[in-house]
């Protein structure tokens, strides 16, 4: 089974609170921090919506 790795690449100073509970709920906290996702349809509707401030690639 694939997994995406996360890493947040941009802050979510000034973002809604909803991009950042996204950013929360996908283990990302500062800039650099990286997270191990599976890759599920909920994971990558939260990656699409915090594409903008994240970088991501499939590992398997």
């Amino acid at each position: 089974m694939a997994n995406y790795v996360v890493t947040q690449v941009r802050s979510s100073i000034g973002l809604q609170s909803k991009v950042k509970e996204n950013l929360k709920s996908l283990g990302l906290k500062k800039i650099g921090s990286s997270s191990l996702i599976k890759k599920q349809p909920s994971s990558e509707g939260l990656i699409a919506k915090v594409a903008h401030l994240i970088k991501y690639e499939v590992v398997e």
